[in-house]
C-alpha cells in the first residue's frame, strides 16, 4: 500500500533470518546452529560485506554478496541462504516507523486522559481509561481496550504508560482520535488469524490481573472468558466451563490454566472422548471433564 518511505539514516528493523548451508552431497539444505545463526545474521544486520569464523574447527569465511561459505583450508565453498523467521509476537512493533506523524498530537492525547487518571505517575489509568473509551467510541467492557493494550504492548495491568502510548502510536502510524477509531477494525480482523488470537489471549492475563497478583480472580477470569472466547469457542461447552470455574473450582485462575485452556478448547473434542490425562494437561482440566462428562450424556 501507500506505506514506501524514503529510507532515513535509521533503516527499517529487518526481521531475523535463519541460515542453511547446502550439504554439496546430499544438496539439502543444513541449518545453522543457533551460535553460529547469531553471528551470521549479526554481520548481515550490521552489512559486513564477510564474516571469518570458525566451523567445526576449521577457519572459514561466509560471502554475503556471493552467498557462500568458504573454507579457508580447502579452498572448497558451499552455498548459503537465508530465510526470514516471523517473530513469536505478531504485534512486536516496529521503533523506526512514525518519522511523518504529528507527535505533539498525541502527546496530547495522551495529556488529556492522563489528567483523568487521579494519579501522579506517568500513565492512563481508572477514570483516564473510561474517558478514552468514551472518546474512541469503544466499550470498556469489550475486548477493545484490551486491544488498544496489546498493540501497543503495554506491560502493566489497567495502565497505559507515556513512553508506551507515544511509542506504540507512532510504531502503529497513528497520530489522531479518527486513525485509532480505524484502527480498531483492523485488530479486530486481526483476531480471525490464530496466531494473533493466541497471543492477544495470553496476553489478555497479564494486562486484565490484579496488579502485583500471578493468579486472576476467578470472577474475573470467567467474565474475560465470557468475552473473549465465545466467538472461537466453537463446539467446545465454554459456558459448562465457565458454570464449573465459577460454581465448584471457586479459587483464583493461574497463568498456566489461562494459556492452556485455549488449547484444551481447540484440541479436546465437545464431548470430551479424546481427552487424555497424561498429555500434562492442568489438574482443573481433569477436574472437569470428570465433572462435565455425566452432564454431556455420554
Amino acid at each position: 500500500g501507500g506505506h514506501q518511505r524514503q529510507k532515513k539514516s535509521a533503516a527499517p528493523a529487518m526481521k531475523r533470518g535463519k541460515w542453511y548451508v547446502q550439504d554439496p552431497r546430499t544438496c539439502k539444505w543444513d541449518e545453522a546452529d543457533d551460535q553460529t545463526n547469531n553471528m551470521i545474521e549479526a554481520a548481515f544486520q550490521s552489512a559486513e560485506a564477510k564474516l571469518d569464523l570458525v566451523l567445526q574447527g576449521q577457519q572459514c569465511r561466509v560471502d554475503f554478496r556471493k552467498k557462500r561459505l568458504y573454507s579457508l583450508h580447502t579452498g572448497g565453498s558451499r552455498p548459503l541462504r537465508r530465510e526470514e523467521v516471523a517473530s513469536s509476537n505478531p504485534y512486536e512493533l516496529d521503533p523506526v516507523a512514525g518519522v511523518h506523524l504529528n507527535v505533539k498530537e498525541i502527546e496530547a492525547l495522551f495529556a488529556k486522559h492522563q489528567k483523568l487518571s487521579d494519579c501522579d505517575e506517568q500513565s492512563i489509568q481508572g477514570e483516564g481509561l473510561i474517558s478514552l473509551s468514551s472518546d474512541l467510541g469503544i466499550s470498556i467492557d469489550d475486548e477493545s481496550l484490551l486491544l488498544l493494550a496489546c498493540n501497543i504492548q503495554a506491560v502493566e495491568p489497567f495502565k497505559l504508560g507515556r513512553s508506551e502510548f507515544v511509542n506504540g502510536m507512532k510504531s502503529l502510524g497513528i497520530d489522531s482520535v479518527k486513525k485509532l477509531k480505524a484502527a480498531f477494525r483492523q485488530w479486530k480482523a486481526d483476531l480471525r488469524d490464530k496466531r494473533h488470537f493466541k497471543y492477544f489471549y495470553w496476553f489478555a492475563f497479564d494486562w486484565t490481573r490484579e496488579p502485583n497478583a500471578r493468579v486472576m480472580q476467578n470472577d474475573a477470569a470467567v467474565e474475560s472468558w465470557k468475552t473473549l472466547l465465545t466467538e472461537h469457542a466453537g463446539s467446545f461447552p465454554l459456558d459448562m466451563w465457565c458454570d464449573f470455574v465459577a460454581n465448584v473450582h471457586k479459587k483464583a485462575i493461574s497463568k498456566d490454566v489461562w494459556k492452556s485452556l485455549l488449547d484444551f478448547m481447540l484440541t479436546v473434542s465437545p464431548d470430551m472422548s479424546n481427552y487424555n490425562e497424561d498429555e500434562g494437561w492442568p489438574v482443573l482440566m481433569d477436574e472437569f471433564v470428570d465433572w462435565v462428562k455425566p452432564k454431556l450424556g455420554s
